[in-house]
């Protein structure tokens, strides 16, 4: 079965194959255009295949009436030019300035370098389009990408930025995908992608690409996985200084999209960049710790005392180098004294929730009993975790089950918590050791089981002779 989407592209691609049936050039470039198509794009790039469509929809009429000139590829990005470069210049001038944007007329000079400069202030003054309707700013914003993509390479990442930092403006704000913030969500998709040989030019957009996603609440169709930003950062080949710069951005973007899990990832990644130069990196360790403690899914905190940035908090930021002690290995009752003692932390320095922070030292509270304890008496799980409600106890105990902190049963006739199991707040040397003879353990149970099985099933042992090895 196919999709709607892909009826639309064949239905499109039979069509255009019966309109250029009289030119076989370019009913071959056509094919090839489709086949160029079909490997670049995913089924998931809605957004470029859709755009591309109504673009190809547009074209094909002009073929229909035979007012086609040329259809050509540019860099990476199919591009199909009806007319030529001055032509398509001046008609995207005279549409800007129909909007108010008011670049000097010259159409005596079609050289070169007056292509260059109107060019120039095409994106100087695209902010104009801010008015059109989403779709109108899209169609005319993409046209000018094409005519950046024929510039010479060496000019191209100095456009690219004047270009992105027009569209990161206020003037392109909104939210949502139909909203002037998607269109330019789409329209830096493009650009994107039509830079795929330029690591200067795709590190500029998609900058602008977190910027425009993250306040036009389209995070979520940005791929931003770490096996993703790992490979445009390679591929980007940056710079330390580059890569820090990336990875800061990155990460202000997820948290703001709620997502501190994959947030705090990205400041750990940050925080690797450092290591002799570590004593500069305190505002990143700062920054690294704040979103590790306030993300309601992280409940190990040892690996970041491991990273020499942090370390140098102890010296640099005594009070927060505390708090990352305290999560890391404290109770709730060291919280309440800790919070006692600075009663401003939470909100100016973590900018965080209380409440959140309080059941979070709650849950490391729990993992830490539940370490030495296999069965915990509620009255005394109440008392440490100062809940002395047991609805409201049993609803906390759920929720740390729902968190994979603690895997337990309570048993209401005996008023107890049985521990099945637990994640471990840090994992040092001892801990290896313990996963080290459990392992072991488990081994010897299954050749005793499989030993046992054999004796069962009379089946006979197998003798196996290792071949001797000639000495040389």
């Amino acid at each position: 079965m196919h999709s709607k989407l892909q009826l639309t592209v064949l239905s499109l691609y039979k069509q255009f194959l019966r309109a250029s049936a009289e030119h076989p050039a370019l009913r071959e470039h056509i094919k090839q255009s489709f086949r160029d198509a079909a490997v670049k794009y995913e089924k998931t790039d809605t957004f470029l295949i859709e755009y591309n469509l109504r673009r190809a929809q547009r074209q094909l009429d002009s073929l229909r009436n035979h007012s086609i000139a040329v259809m050509t590829e540019v860099r990476n990005m199919a591009v199909f030019a009806f007319t030529g470069e001055w032509e398509q210049v001046t008609e995207i001038r005279n549409f800007l300035n129909e909007k108010g944007a008011d670049i000097p007329v010259n159409d005596d000079d079609q050289s070169p370098e007056n292509i260059s400069k109107i060019v120039s202030a095409l994106i100087d003054k695209c902010n104009v389009l801010a008015k059109c309707s989403p779709d109108d700013a899209e169609m005319a914003l993409n046209s000018i990408i094409t005519l950046i993509a024929t510039a010479d390479e060496s000019a191209a990442p100095s456009l690219v930025q004047r270009f992105c930092s027009q569209l990161t403006s206020d003037a392109f704000k909104g939210y949502g995908v139909l909203s002037m913030g998607g269109a330019s969500f789409r329209v830096l998709q493009n650009l994107f992608n039509n830079f795929s040989q330029n690591g200067a030019c795709q590190f500029i957009t998609f900058k602008s690409l977190l910027t425009v996603a993250s306040r036009s609440g389209l995070m979520s169709i940005l791929d931003t996985s770490r096996d993703a930003v790992e490979g445009h950062i390679a591929r980007w080949a940056l710079d330390v200084n580059k890569k820090r710069e990336f990875l800061r951005l990155l990460n202000k973007c997820l948290v703001a999209d709620e997502r501190t899990d994959a947030g705090a990832a990205v400041m750990i990644a940050l925080l690797e960049t450092y290591d002799a130069d570590a004593a500069s990196a305190v505002d990143d360790a700062r920054e690294c710790v704040r979103t590790a403690l306030v993300d309601a899914k992280s409940f190990s905190f040892d690996h970041l005392l491991r990273l020499s940035a942090v370390k140098h908090l102890e010296k640099a930021d005594a009070l927060v180098f505390r708090a990352l002690k305290l999560f890391s290995e404290g109770t709730l009752s060291d919280y309440r004294a800790f919070v006692k003692e600075n009663p401003k932390f939470v909100d100016d320095i973590l900018k965080a929730d209380e409440q959140a922070l309080v059941k979070k030292i709650r849950i490391l509270t729990l993992m830490t009993m539940a370490a030495t304890q296999k069965v915990i008496p509620l009255d005394v799980l109440a008392s440490e975790l100062e809940i002395p409600d047991d609805e409201t106890l049993e609803e906390f105990i759920i929720s740390a089950v729902q968190l994979n902190a603690v895997n337990a049963k309570i048993n209401e006739k005996t008023r107890t918590l049985t521990i099945i199991a637990f994640r471990q707040r840090q994992f040092g040397r001892v801990q290896w050791e313990d996963l080290q003879q459990k392992l072991s353990n488990l081994i010897t149970n299954l050749k005793l089981s499989h030993q046992s099985m054999k004796e069962i099933t009379g089946e006979p042992e197998v003798v196996t002779e290792t071949p001797a090895v000639e000495s040389a």
